[in-house]
């Protein structure tokens, strides 16, 4: 349950609006998720991405959505392109998030 204890320090970061420090945790919750999370990894993987975005590591973020086009989820932002490993479809995620004003709602 490694994934779950970085995950929740990455979400913390996040609200904290600390990008670097969300994206260190998130990026080790993804690695440890792998495999083991199950369909708790669609929040994870979106959020994955996202926090690439905003830290400039366009080759990790293009992981995240191959990850999650091989699990089966769907990418926020790229349900509307038929092909969403394009490199024009993840060019235009990557600009969206990129930054740091786009940021989803907190419940």
């Amino acid at each position: 349950m490694a994934w779950l204890s970085n995950w929740c320090y990455a979400n913390y970061y996040y609200r904290q609006e600390n990008n670097i420090k969300a994206y260190h945790y998130y990026k080790n919750a993804f690695m440890h998720a792998k495999y083991r999370a199950g369909s708790n990894q669609y929040k994870l993987v979106n959020q994955f991405i996202e926090a690439c975005a905003k830290n400039n590591q366009y080759a990790e973020m293009k992981k995240g959505v191959a990850w999650a086009n091989y699990m089966g989820f769907e990418v926020r932002w790229l349900r509307g392109f038929d092909n969403p490993e394009s490199e024009e479809a993840l060019q235009a995620l990557f600009n969206l998030f990129a930054t740091n004003k786009m940021r989803y709602a907190i419940l």
